[in-house]
């Protein structure tokens, strides 16, 4: 499933303007009808937390750009619907070291309805230019 998104600009009503620096947001949307079904749409805002939270904890310090970020674990809270059309989606770094990342993030509809809530632990691990075969090795030789 694919998913149309843009980056959200300015502090949201009410809101401190010193967090700016270590929020990311981004409006976000499935590109394809989602069904009236709960199931589907945890399952929605799951992909789209699991595969969007590394970029997050790869922007949070100064890093390589060889490393990847692999999830460890992901742990999410749902209150409420996918919202129909847009959704902001919202990353914080709550700690970040050299090699792990623990992030949490929520989903809002476009009223300000908090719909989940995660937190998501990240290990950043090198990767060695690819090989012929096209794929890259981890920096502990796997």
């Amino acid at each position: 499933m694919g998913f149309d998104s843009c980056e959200h600009v300015g502090a949201l009503a009410g809101e401190d303007p010193a967090l700016m620096g270590r929020v990311r947001r981004v409006w976000a949307r499935p590109r394809a009808a989602v069904p009236e079904d709960p199931l589907l749409h945890a399952v929605v805002m799951a992909l789209y937390s699991d595969t969007r939270t590394g970029m997050t904890a790869m922007g949070s310090i100064d890093r390589d750009p060889a490393e990847r970020a692999s999830s460890l674990n992901h742990a999410m809270c749902f209150h409420g619907p996918l919202p129909p059309e847009w959704m902001l989606v919202t990353w914080s770094p709550v700690m970040t070291t050299r090699r792990l990342s623990l992030i949490e993030g929520s989903f809002h509809t476009p009223d300000g309805a908090r719909c989940a809530t995660f937190v998501q632990e990240l290990l950043m691990r090198a990767t060695a230019p690819a090989s012929a075969e096209g794929r890259g090795r981890l920096d502990d030789g796997r």
